[in-house]
């Protein structure tokens, strides 16, 4: 068992690494290159599908490079083809901690983009609980203070330094501004429909952060929260800026009706 261990080794090392590591004795070179071909392909193609955006913004180069470093050098937590996506983001994060990297090689967004991305491919697969309902439009008014809602499970929050969602067209227009603070993006599947993306403003953003800690919630303790939460604005203010902002979440589904 040792040894079949060790020859297990072997090849996965040169696999790995064909220019660095011995052949494994008793192979014939062509059969492994044949396994490096198949490893190498299938890899570079469920990358290439999980991280459409970053893959068109990098040169041809680029990418390849970052696919052939994501096989010699990342261990991976887990052994499913579906978690390959979450292993290249934990990938990233540790090679472009060499900042003199990633400013004279790769553009500044390389990791921020492909986070970005990865949320879109969590979000689309999120299971949302049957118990968490989804409100009609034209009903959003009547139930919005009748109700406790849950933040669609499919939500995704972060915030970014780059404009990581203009760049592949998920938000039309230009960037606003850069003030300093960054972006807080929204990636999110409504019950009945394909991922939707938004930037939020900062209440938006302290709304659904709250919720998150804390659910199901009503509107009104909420409202009560943020105006807690939030002393420099007058309560008035902050309670109407709440009902809008729920009242529109209930009608895109990012908020559900508790049962």
């Amino acid at each position: 068992m040792t040894d079949f261990k060790a020859v297990q080794q072997q090849f996965a090392s040169w696999l790995r690494q064909p220019d660095q590591q011995p052949l494994p004795a008793d192979i014939e070179p062509r059969r492994m290159a044949v396994y490096r071909r198949l490893v190498g392909n299938a890899i570079f193609g469920f990358l290439s599908s999980g991280f459409p955006v970053l893959k068109k913004r990098l040169s041809s180069q680029q990418w390849q490079h970052l696919v052939d470093e994501f096989i010699a050098k990342h261990t991976a937590q887990s052994p499913y083809f579906s978690d390959m996506g979450r292993e290249f983001v934990d990938f990233l994060a540790v090679y472009f901690a060499n900042t003199s990297l990633i400013n004279s090689e790769f553009p500044q967004f390389t990791y921020e983009l492909a986070c970005y991305e990865r949320m879109e491919v969590d979000a689309q697969f999120a299971t949302i609980d049957d118990s968490h309902q989804h409100v009609a439009a034209d009903e959003a008014a009547d139930l919005l203070h009748n109700c406790s809602w849950w933040l669609n499970s499919s939500v995704q929050l972060a915030q970014f330094e780059h404009p990581v969602a203009w760049l592949g067209g998920a938000i039309d227009g230009e960037p606003p501004p850069h003030d300093g603070s960054g972006y807080v993006l929204m990636v999110y599947r409504p019950p009945y429909g394909s991922v939707q993306f938004m930037h939020l403003q900062p209440l938006t953003a302290v709304l659904l952060s709250s919720l998150q800690q804390q659910q199901p919630q009503s509107v009104k303790a909420l409202q009560q929260q943020l105006s807690g939460m939030l002393p420099q604005l007058d309560s008035t203010t902050v309670e109407q800026g709440v009902e809008q902002l729920c009242l529109d979440f209930v009608q895109r589904g990012v908020l559900l009706r508790a049962l």
